[in-house]
């Protein structure tokens, strides 16, 4: 009752300024209200003291993305292997891993107070799994292409 009570009151300071905060009925990844030492997520992070790991939902929207760059590579390599013309935006088999490290990079740069490592560990696992399955995709397609065909499915450019 005290910490709603001292919500409340800040709510309406703040809204006499002209801001406002975070209703935590509405808003439960944004703002909670509980005892510290119930579980809680927040920013992206489970409350967790000594570890803050990522939140569920941060880890499938991590998952989600490499799925979708791994899927449109797959796409752009098979399109590339038939013959069409490959536009700007297709990710070939080297684009498609840099952006995946991309993504990666840049989520794990969004977590630095997380010290977790069974959690990183597991999520690697299954990213190794992904990257595995399409390296295993990759040979698959150009199992027999002439090399030209396969430089040009790696993405490298041909100088001729």
């Amino acid at each position: 009752r005290a910490v709603t009570a001292a919500m409340n009151s800040a709510r309406n300071f703040l809204r006499g300024l002209g801001m406002d905060i975070y209703d935590p009925h509405k808003s439960p990844t944004k703002a909670f209200v509980g005892r510290i030492g119930e579980p809680h997520t927040f920013l992206g992070y489970k409350l967790i003291p000594g570890s803050y790991p990522p939140s569920d939902a941060s880890i499938r929207n991590l998952e989600s993305s490499i799925h979708n760059a791994l899927f449109n590579g797959r796409k752009s390599i098979s399109k590339s292997i038939s013959g069409k013309k490959i536009s700007g935006s297709d990710k070939l088999f080297i684009q498609t891993l840099s952006n995946v490290n991309n993504i990666i990079k840049a989520w794990r740069a969004s977590f630095p107070c997380s010290n977790s490592p069974k959690v990183f560990a597991d999520i690697d696992s299954r990213i190794d799994c992904r990257l595995r399955d399409f390296a295993d995709f990759f040979r698959k397609k150009t199992f027999g292409l002439t090399l030209e065909k396969k430089r040009q499915a790696y993405g490298i450019t041909r100088l001729s």
